[in-house]
């Protein structure tokens, strides 16, 4: 079975080295896709794309609202960067060097 940090549905979408050739630790071995979490980063870019618009406008007529604005912000940038992580665990590399056997 394939393990990875991300624990939902996962599919093979690219071989990024040659099964039954060496590898070395580290190496990546084979990429996955993860259709959820590609919607989860589409919405959150959204999300933060709408709250920088809110906080550009507030910087200009309504500086009150701007710390509150400033900590939705954050957290949509944190969010958005814990996706991308995510995304970026989907990349599956070698333990230890030998011979890459696909799955």
């Amino acid at each position: 079975p394939i393990r990875s940090k991300v624990h939902t549905r996962v599919q093979v979408v690219e071989l990024l080295s040659q099964p039954g050739k060496p590898i070395r630790a580290g190496q990546p071995l084979l990429r996955l896709e993860n259709r959820e979490l590609e919607l989860q980063l589409a919405n959150a870019t959204a999300v933060q794309t709408e709250i920088e618009t809110r906080w550009r406008a507030a910087m200009q007529k309504d500086v009150a609202s701007l710390k509150p604005l400033q900590s939705r912000l954050e957290s949509a940038r944190k969010t958005v960067e814990r996706i991308r992580q995510d995304q970026s665990n989907l990349v599956v590399r070698a333990r230890h060097d030998g011979v890459w056997v696909a799955p």
